[in-house]
């Protein structure tokens, strides 16, 4: 900055020879505004930084990102929350036990407590903690004696420990529980958007709007193994999806794209697969082949595949064909329903690949649909109902009642041969959904669907 001597220009006046007749003063006059306006241009540009810290400063404790310079609060986090309404519901989150023999089910509530149901005990276990903030995601670890939850919050990834001793008393079980948690961090990894376990649950894999970069972290000694980059323009990961054979991980970028990481223990590589489209959610077919996901503001659902004669996977750059699977911006049910249906928030796949269910950004529904592939052919999917919220009684006013967030569940033990749908509701209700059919097949004869 230009250092100035405002004395020396009043020191150089000599008032006496000032005359409004003289010509010598028109000089002085100059050297005085002059003076005034770089005065008026230091005042403008300090009060602009003063103005700057205080946006900073009022976002407190709201992270300041580095490499995009973007101010992340609650409505940053709703945006890439794949649960709807995610700032104002009761319910915004919920997970399954992916392993455990009975139903275990884990609710996040709007003031970041967890609340664990098990099917064997009388009370839900309540999960809550100060480090706990704005939480996000939630993921079992899976085949681990107890309960081993995972959270994604602000500060980082919550990881909660409950061991229950056997015993055949409900009383005496809750009373032997033993639960604790350990803080996951690391520099500028905050605002936690997205968890995975690996097939086995030695392996933690986390991304955050905080950093442009992904953490496998080893749960066991709470250390991180690796971190997994960003190609190249600087933007953080909100999306994480493993396939099902677990041979890659999904990425989603907050900006344009997505990357395929490939978990190969001698060979780990990374594609940029969805350069050109920004993602609002995205899951993995059955077969672990396609990928299936929506666009942003867009009502169009679309499959992506690497190209067969570079043999999935295989090929050092393999290349990737985006298709169209359907538009959902006006829908008809095999039974020939109609409704209106617009931009997709999120989907869910059945483990078995028969089903896809969809939560509209606008609808009070959940669409319930077949996903159809043939050989040589593109995806095509079936919508075949409208699944609305049960109110309570007949005469319950539920007109602005949606849909949250749902999954698919496995059998009860009580029922084996009965697969569920289970959705959260913003009225608080947790619906399931019967599913009958364990193949293609069966599903196609029960709906009376013929496969073209």
């Amino acid at each position: 900055m230009e250092r100035m001597d405002f004395g020396t220009e009043f020191r150089n006046v000599n008032f006496r020879e000032v005359d409004v007749n003289n010509q010598q003063g028109r000089p002085l006059k100059n050297r005085i505004l002059l003076a005034l306006v770089r005065i008026f241009k230091e005042l403008i540009k300090w009060i602009s930084i003063v103005m700057n810290w205080l946006e900073i400063i009022l976002n407190v404790p709201l992270n300041y990102l580095k490499e995009k310079k973007i101010i992340v609060h609650r409505d940053t986090l709703a945006e890439f929350s794949q649960s709807r309404g995610w700032k104002t519901v009761v319910y915004k989150g919920m997970e399954f036990h992916p392993t455990c023999p009975y139903e275990v089910i884990a609710l996040l509530t709007h003031a970041d407590i967890v609340m664990l149901h098990d099917e064997r005990c009388l009370t839900p276990t309540k999960f809550s903690a100060f480090e706990q903030k704005d939480a996000t995601c939630m993921a079992f670890r899976p085949w681990s004696h107890g309960y081993e939850l995972a959270v994604g919050c602000a500060a980082g990834v919550c990881l909660w420990t409950s061991n229950v001793r056997s015993s055949p008393v409900l009383e005496i079980r809750e009373k032997q529980m033993r639960t604790c948690m350990h803080l996951l961090q690391d520099e500028g990894h905050v605002y936690v958007t997205s968890l995975q376990w690996n097939e086995d649950g030695t392996t933690l894999v986390s991304s955050s709007l905080g950093t442009n970069h992904i953490i496998m972290w080893e749960p066991d000694s709470r250390q991180k193994l690796r971190l997994i980059p960003h190609p190249g323009n600087g933007s953080s990961f909100f999306l994480l999806k493993y396939s099902p054979d677990f041979k890659a991980l999904l990425c989603g970028q907050c900006d344009l794209g997505a990357s395929l990481f490939m978990m190969e223990p001698s060979n780990s590589r990374r594609f940029e697969v969805l350069s050109k489209h920004r993602i609002q959610t995205a899951v993995w077919t059955g077969c672990s082949s396609y990928i299936v996901f929506a666009e942003k503001g867009s009502s169009i659902l679309y499959s992506c595949k690497a190209d067969e004669e570079s043999e999935v996977f295989l090929m050092p750059e393999p290349s990737w064909n985006v298709e169209m699977v359907a538009d959902l911006k006006e829908i008809t049910t095999c039974y020939g329903q109609e409704r209106e249906g617009g931009e997709p928030h999120t989907l869910v796949m059945d483990p078995l690949g028969i089903y896809l269910a969809i939560i509209f950004k606008e609808q009070p529904f959940v669409l319930l649909t077949l996903l159809i592939s043939n050989r040589g052919c593109r995806l095509k999917v079936q919508p075949l109902e409208f699944i609305f919220c049960e109110a309570p009684y007949p005469d319950y006013p539920d007109n602005e009642t949606f849909p949250v967030c749902m999954s698919f569940a496995k059998a009860r033990v009580d029922d084996p041969d009965l697969r569920w749908l289970v959705i959260v509701w913003s009225s608080e209700r947790v619906q399931r959904k019967s599913l009958e059919a364990k193949t293609l097949k069966e599903a196609l004869q029960i709906y009376g669907v013929k496969k073209t």
